[in-house]
């Protein structure tokens, strides 16, 4: 019996004699020596010693290189026709090489723009090929934190074994890797992030924040930010004249640290379930929602990206922005 994995460990293992064990198990043999997490066949047990091929170094190196790279090749995400290598749009590809060019970067977004994919892929990408890092995801509901660390999990699950570090700790809240990187997830509080050393932090959401809450935790959180020189990392929809607004605008305007990016509905292909097509948006889909909604403003409160949501007013947006 292989108590405490210490055979499993003490084994060379390979992507050969991982698919080996993984036939036995699959043929009802016991193994002596389980290189298996939990017994669950797509996580690799901590500290294992791994043979990579010279191949498999060279992509190793590659995908550590080259996040596009790494994503359009070895990473599947739940798609309208099933599970599927993730093809980027151009906007998400842009988005990826700017959070790498950018420690502090703020990102404003339609609905449905794919920022909880994005968001896993490059935290993920971030813990696998980096040593001894802390990453937090922080939502502004603990849902919101624990989806984007669940997808990040399903994205893992899928990668070939010579790409994933062993595991320590795998639950709904939180994954350790034996290269010692963890990504935690957590809502937003007034205290997140303070209690530990971060180095790359995601906020999403951060619009939509209580506004009780989302002035104190900034200032808590951000001389930490600053005095570890971690990366952050905030998105969010609209939602309103409020921090997320003027730290949005002052980065466009150059007149604090972070690096702005914004992604408008028009950029996003909508699924036609009919041809089983990613099809662009336009003017006609565009006029179709308006419909649907109701009105115009009502649509910019979903899909706007210009701070000019007329359910802050009491007159039409369109009608202030004629005025002046």
């Amino acid at each position: 019996e292989d108590k405490g994995g210490i055979m499993a460990k003490r084994a060379i293992w390979s992507t050969k004699s991982l698919e080996l064990a993984l036939k036995g198990l699959q043929q009802g043999r016991k193994l002596i020596a389980n290189p298996f997490y939990e017994n669950k066949t797509s996580l690799l047990k901590g500290d294992l010693v791994f043979d990579r091929t010279e191949e498999e170094i060279k992509e190793w190196i590659k995908c550590k290189n080259d996040i596009v790279y790494f994503v359009e090749k070895y990473c599947k995400i739940m798609t309208p026709e099933g599970i599927k290598n993730v093809t980027l749009r151009d906007y998400q590809i842009e988005y990826l090489k700017h959070l790498e060019n950018h420690r502090l970067s703020i990102l404003l977004s339609a609905r449905q723009a794919g920022k909880t994919v994005t968001s896993a892929l490059f935290m993920l990408h971030y813990i696998l090929f980096n040593v001894d890092k802390n990453a937090l995801v922080l939502g502004n509901k603990r849902k919101t934190a624990v989806e984007i660390l669940d997808k990040a999990k399903k994205i893992y699950l899928e990668l070939p074994y010579f790409l994933k570090p062993g595991i320590y700790k795998w639950n709904e809240a939180e994954i350790v890797l034996d290269n010692g990187c963890r990504l935690m997830a957590e809502a937003t509080t007034i205290n997140s992030g303070i209690s530990f050393t971060f180095h790359c932090v995601l906020a999403d959401e951060f619009a939509h924040v209580a506004p009780n809450i989302i002035e104190k935790f900034y200032n808590n959180l951000f001389p930490t930010i600053t005095a570890a020189k971690a990366r952050f990392m905030i998105t969010s929809t609209q939602n309103g004249y409020n921090l997320f607004y003027r730290l949005y605008k002052a980065a466009e305007a150059k007149i604090n640290e972070y690096a702005a990016f914004k992604t408008d509905w028009d950029e996003v292909p909508e699924w036609d379930p009919d041809t089983k097509q990613w099809v662009p948006r336009d003017e006609k889909w565009h006029q179709l929602q308006v419909a649907n909604y109701g009105s115009e403003e009502a649509f910019n409160a979903q899909f706007g990206t210009n701070f000019d949501i007329s359910a802050n007013t009491l007159i039409a947006q369109k009608i202030l922005n004629k005025n002046n």
